[in-house]
């Protein structure tokens, strides 16, 4: 049974979603050629210019061999070498760009804590990467960071889709891939060669808090609406298999759709209880606009995946003429963001640095970075070939559990077993790279266009088991 134990204390800052990116330009030396680089500051996300109106290309020559990207880890007395490299491929751009912005940040946040406590004599350089949510663009975003930031590993993609265009190129490559938001199970069975890791549970988990929370609110027969990827088959796959009542019709339409009146129609025939809509808030913004104008709204509820969790969505879909919310009363799951136990928690740390909260996966971008960096200290290697299994001595029980960076650097680099508890949560990962259980949360639309968490603490195992 699934039954609330309160409300998550930071829901209304976890979707103050600001995205921000501006080019910064380095001044060079006379005589010097001119360099570019990405920082990120509050503002629009944009690609650098050429001046003739277009944007940069992306190299995409054949990658370099690791060996001849890796610098050798000096000891102490070797004195200053060259960063490690770890690269991001985050959608700063594109159909996730609500994401993706708060996700850099927790990246950057990351490296500071890392480069504050030291790791072998050498320091954490982040090389940004921007997915723009394109599974065409994401590899040569990918050889770019391969081949011009010489990055040993990288945090990314976010949607499932896009890590399912890069796999291959990073095992090929054998360079780590820790995605801290792709949730597809389809992710599970790529042949990647340990080199692929996620922080963030797959949607085997999350299909079953939603088919549990259908029937925990008395739903016995459900459409779903699905955006036909890896990340909306998969979701919807695990629902139908898990949801005890009847399905009556399973609909998916592209990503680049913009006009649902069908798809409505067709998912709202046969009279369901409720529809499951597993979109992101491009496509879900349509999607309602188009339900409210046939008058579905008002017939049945609507759920929705963690995919469209955030106030864009809401504020786009807006109210009725009497100044009532389209889907007031509508629900949906998304995975649960733990507050660090630590005297100083993530969520405050980030609120201070970047003046508000975090947002969805932002946590999970935190500590993909952290396991590589533990990785790291624990092989006393940056060959992402070795400190790959190092990533997993540090993440697993059992060992000194931890949530300090700087205590867990410390006894990495001397070999100590360590079991890493940070923001996102303190879960194993299975022979697969993957965390063997989650948390979620049930969220609920107000009526004056707000997000509420009606339960939390919902447990789900890569067993089939679900519950407080």
């Amino acid at each position: 049974m699934l039954q609330g134990k309160g409300s998550f204390a930071i829901i209304a800052g976890l979707l103050m979603l600001t995205a921000g990116l501006a080019g910064c330009a380095q001044q060079p030396a006379d005589g010097e050629a001119s360099t570019t680089s990405a920082c990120l500051e509050d503002g629009e996300g944009s690609m650098e210019d050429t001046g003739d109106g277009e944007a940069d290309s992306i190299e995409t020559e054949a990658s370099t061999p690791i060996e001849q990207r890796l610098s050798p880890m000096p000891s102490a007395q070797q004195g200053e070498s060259e960063p490690i490299t770890i690269g991001t491929l985050l959608p700063l751009t594109g159909e996730l760009k609500q994401f993706g912005p708060d996700m850099q940040r927790a990246v950057e946040l990351a490296a500071e804590d890392i480069n504050n406590a030291g790791i072998l004599s050498q320091e954490i350089e982040i090389a940004q990467g921007d997915s723009q949510t394109d599974d065409a663009q994401a590899p040569q975003e990918l050889n770019r960071l391969i081949n011009q930031e010489d990055i040993v590993g990288f945090v990314g993609a976010a949607s499932s889709g896009v890590s399912g265009s890069v796999i291959e190129q990073a095992v090929s490559n054998e360079i780590a891939m820790v995605t801290p938001a792709s949730t597809s199970p389809a992710l599970t069975e790529r042949q990647n060669d340990g080199f692929f890791f996620r922080v963030v549970p797959n949607d085997m988990m999350q299909g079953q808090v939603m088919a549990q929370t259908l029937e925990e609110d008395g739903v016995e027969s459900v459409s779903t609406l699905y955006v036909n990827n890896d990340y909306g088959q998969g979701f919807n796959d695990v629902l139908v298999d898990e949801f005890n009542g009847s399905v009556v019709n399973e609909v998916g339409f592209d990503n680049d759709e913009t006009q649902f009146s069908s798809q409505v129609t067709q998912v709202s025939s046969d009279d369901p209880d409720a529809t499951v809509v597993v979109a992101y808030p491009g496509n879900a913004v349509p999607i309602m606009d188009e339900a409210f104008s046939q008058g579905v709204t008002s017939e049945q509820k609507f759920y929705f995946s963690e995919g469209v969790f955030s106030e864009d969505f809401l504020g786009e879909v807006g109210e009725d003429e009497e100044g009532n919310h389209v889907i007031a009363g509508c629900m949906g799951t998304t995975p649960q963001i733990l507050l660090d136990p630590g005297p100083q928690s993530f969520q405050e740390r980030f609120n201070e640095t970047y003046d508000h909260r975090p947002g969805l996966f932002a946590a999970q971008s935190y500590d993909a970075t952290v396991a590589m960096a533990l990785g790291i200290a624990y092989s006393d290697s940056a060959d992402p070939s070795e400190f790959k299994q190092g990533m997993r001595e540090v993440w697993n029980a059992p060992g000194q559990e931890t949530s300090n960076v700087t205590e867990a650097l410390t006894l990495a680099e001397t070999g100590q077993d360590i079991d890493w508890e940070g923001p996102s949560g303190a879960f194993d990962w299975n022979e697969d790279n993957e965390p063997i259980r989650g948390l979620y949360g049930v969220w609920k639309v107000t009526e004056d266009g707000g997000f509420e968490i009606v339960r939390d603490n919902i447990e789900a195992s890569m067993d089939g088991g679900s519950g407080n």
